[in-house]
């Protein structure tokens, strides 16, 4: 949103129209747009680094919901008072770090979840602010109350120190609604931001996939991985929480060897075989573990 501000001249007739923008965040009203470019280049940038396995949801996984510019301004001040108040020099807003914190807004708001664990933030906050000195994030529901947010920063330690991270220039806040319900994510970085750009590279296509062969029978799991050549290759097996992927044990499985057996507590699983080796990435259809036992 933008306002204009009306300024008489000497009592005149005279008025001088400037356009400024109600707020130091700018969303703008595209999301397709909005999201595109940081959502592209973090997945790049993971292709980059080989590691498609890691547990985490694909970035492009969300309801595209645009950021209240408004909400974030204020809650930037009021951090911004906080920082200062304690002897820290204030963080600017920077769209593109707000970006990746509008993703993770976005995904506890289609989980009506606040309490889900970020597991990608440091690593992928890298595209937005390279080189990247520090990184500190917090989530937070709110029933849209900026002020509520900021106290709720304030009741927790934890909350209170990140706001003060030393030498921070730069945060990223978003806040998204959900009918009644607001999720509000704050990045604040120490870093170049925005950053130099990173060398992504194209990684070749058409490369072969292992084939594995999955069986859940109660609280067992196996797993076979038939591909050609003679060297490990590393599996993960990865649980379903919340309506993410997290890691929860790698297994080295010898091709054509063997089938392993896994037996972890009751939930949901995949196996997931990173791309490496000359292997394309490749994972199963979820399996569902009916007990818990651990052998």
């Amino acid at each position: 949103m933008r306002a204009g501000v009306l300024v008489a001249i000497g009592g005149a007739a005279a008025v001088l129209v400037a356009t400024v923008p109600a707020s130091a965040f700018y969303s703008g009203g595209d999301p397709e747009t909005y999201y595109g470019t940081v959502v592209t280049s973090v997945e790049a940038h993971r292709g980059w680094q080989g590691n498609e396995g890691v547990a985490f949801e694909p970035v492009g996984y969300f309801t595209q919901r645009l950021p209240d510019d408004e909400f974030d301004d204020i809650l930037l001040n009021l951090v911004n008072a906080y920082r200062e108040q304690n002897g820290r020099s204030p963080v600017r807003q920077f769209e593109g770090l707000r970006v990746q914190s509008a993703i993770w807004s976005n995904k506890l708001a289609d989980q009506r979840n606040a309490d889900m664990m970020d597991p990608w933030y440091a690593e992928d906050a890298v595209v937005a602010c390279n080189p990247l000195q520090d990184v500190y994030t917090d989530s937070t529901w709110s029933a849209g109350n900026p002020q509520d947010v900021f106290n709720a920063w304030m009741a927790d330690p934890a909350a209170r120190n990140g706001l003060l991270l030393p030498g921070a220039e730069t945060a990223g806040i978003a806040t998204v609604a959900e009918e009644s319900d607001y999720y509000t994510t704050i990045r604040i970085a120490g870093g170049r931001c925005p950053g130099d750009g990173l060398p992504f590279r194209s990684e070749p296509t058409g490369l072969p996939k292992p084939t594995l062969i999955v069986d859940a029978k109660g609280s067992q799991l196996t797993l076979q991985v038939i591909r050609q050549g003679n060297a490990q290759l590393r599996v993960e097996v990865q649980r379903l929480e919340n309506g993410l992927w997290f890691k929860q044990a790698d297994l080295y499985v010898l091709p054509d060897g063997d089938p392993v057996e896994v037996s972890p507590p009751a939930g949901t699983y995949r196996f997931v075989v990173p791309a490496q080796s000359g292997y394309d990435f490749a994972a199963c259809d979820p399996l569902t573990v009916s007990e818990s036992s651990i052998r």
